[in-house]
């Protein structure tokens, strides 16, 4: 396949079925290599600056022109930041970037990473090396969450990625991910304030917290994403039956005991593309920047029986949103009741803002300047 043909594919948002996943770890292997010899001529065209030649300095010497890359890999979308770092110094961005590649196309019914996943992902990375070369990047996080967590063949594939492009993916658990998104909102969103929650909703895993102005009380990943609940209980548009994923709503109920929830904290922050793609059509359907949850109600009840077409007429519809939609809004609405919360307010700092602070303690800088502009 050729690289026009998969960027056509990824615009399109139509993705073929895979194979049958193959059971055998080298079988699968195999069959993924195939997508990884696809994609190798376009590595072996760009500067290498993800091999082992990588400059990596260290804390207290020379920063004056420190440039460090963060890939943050998610089941559905891969995110990547470029900072140029001075020690003592806010940190200044100089490029972000995000595709949605959906590396769990199909993982949470198979278990397995397409092969034609993967040719996307690498597909995505040699975009990232051609513009981190550009920067004159010396330094990369890279890290990857719920789709390599519990993909079979997770440590072969992280081992193919590393031969292939000298990148090495940290896979971090689900608790490290409540963490470090709580430490991203907490320590960049000047509106954290009182007592609230924060709501995360990725492509396979959702993340709760409660928190109490800067600090963060208790967390909790739940198996709950927009990927997951599509492919398991939401296969067509509109979906034929609600009784699997109410009954999998209740199954993972329990699981909230983590957060040892005493009395509902009084809104909550949401982070990632689901709620900021709700809320941008709560803005144009309510004239709001908030998500209430009688009008989320209202909007599931909306989006329920119609197709994809009608769907994508819906004012402020992100197209790439268009299939999981609806599985966003039934996890938001379940995570609002389960905290007791009436109003979700959108906010755009999130995982990678909370590497971005590991980054910078560890180089001596400063988190960049000025927050973000809210959206």
């Amino acid at each position: 396949m050729s690289a026009a043909s998969k960027v056509h594919i990824k615009e399109s948002g139509k993705f073929r079925q895979s194979s049958p996943p193959q059971k055998d770890s080298l079988l699968f292997l195999k069959v993924t290599a195939l997508g990884f010899q696809r994609a190798r001529g376009i590595f072996r065209a760009l500067i290498p600056i993800f091999s082992v030649s990588f400059r990596i300095r260290q804390q207290g010497g020379d920063l004056s022109d420190m440039r460090v890359g963060l890939v943050d890999l998610g089941t559905n979308s891969i995110r990547y930041d470029i900072y140029e770092v001075e020690k003592d110094q806010p940190a200044k961005m100089l490029h972000r970037d995000k595709e949605m590649i959906r590396l769990g196309q199909g993982l949470f019914t198979s278990g397995e990473i397409a092969p034609e996943a993967l040719e996307r992902l690498l597909t995505s990375l040699s975009h990232f090396q051609n513009v981190s070369a550009k920067n004159g990047v010396d330094h990369l996080e890279a890290f990857a969450t719920c789709a390599l967590r519990e993909a079979n063949h997770s440590e072969d594939i992280r081992r193919l990625l590393k031969k292939e492009t000298g990148i090495q993916f940290r896979v971090i658990s689900g608790d490290e991910e409540a963490q470090l998104i709580a430490q991203g909102i907490l320590n960049n969103d000047p509106r954290c304030r009182g007592s609230f929650a924060l709501i995360d909703i990725g492509g396979g895993s959702t993340e709760l917290s409660l928190c109490k102005s800067k600090r963060r009380e208790s967390s909790v990943s739940l198996p709950l994403g927009v990927a997951r609940v599509q492919q398991r209980f939401l296969q067509t548009i509109p979906p034929k039956s609600l009784e699997g994923l109410e009954a999998y709503f209740q199954s993972i109920t329990p699981s909230l005991a983590a957060l040892n929830l005493k009395t509902s904290p009084e809104f909550a922050f949401g982070s990632s593309g689901t709620i900021k793609a709700l809320s941008r059509i709560h803005r144009k359907l309510y004239d709001t920047t908030e998500i209430n949850l009688k009008e989320l109600q209202k909007t599931i009840e909306m989006i329920r029986p119609m197709g994809r077409n009608e769907i994508s007429k819906i004012p402020g519809m992100n197209p790439k949103r268009i299939d999981f939609i609806l599985a966003g809004a039934y996890i938001l609405e379940y995570s609002m009741k389960a905290l007791g919360i009436k109003k979700v307010i959108h906010t755009p700092f999130a995982l990678r803002d909370g590497i971005l602070n590991q980054v910078t303690r560890q180089f001596g800088a400063l988190p960049p300047l000025k927050p973000k502009k809210q959206s």
